[in-house]
């Protein structure tokens, strides 16, 4: 099965959560998929689109040092994302 390597651009839809249940973003209910480089989003989602295949969901958690740690004007803390792999490019 073909995977996204780091320069790839990708295509998913997602849910994000912090773990206290808050939703952060979702592209499921701005109603589009989202496409994008994978070196381009925070370190946790290069590294787990990495291993996904087209069609693959997976709810990952994603430690405060590889999301927005540095980033004060974003959620900070450990985030949950529910990923879906729609499209390799």
């Amino acid at each position: 099965s073909i995977r996204p390597k780091v320069d790839s651009k990708v295509t998913v839809h997602y849910t994000g959560w912090q773990t206290d249940g808050t939703m952060i973003d979702s592209s499921y209910q701005r109603g589009a998929p989202s496409t994008f480089a994978v070196n381009q989003v925070i370190a946790g989602w290069t590294e787990i689109l990495q291993h996904m295949v087209v069609g693959e969901k997976r709810r990952v958690w994603i430690p405060a040092n590889l999301a927005y740690e540095s980033m004060p004007s974003r959620p900070q803390g450990m985030l949950v994302f529910e990923i879906e792999l729609m499209d390799i490019r």
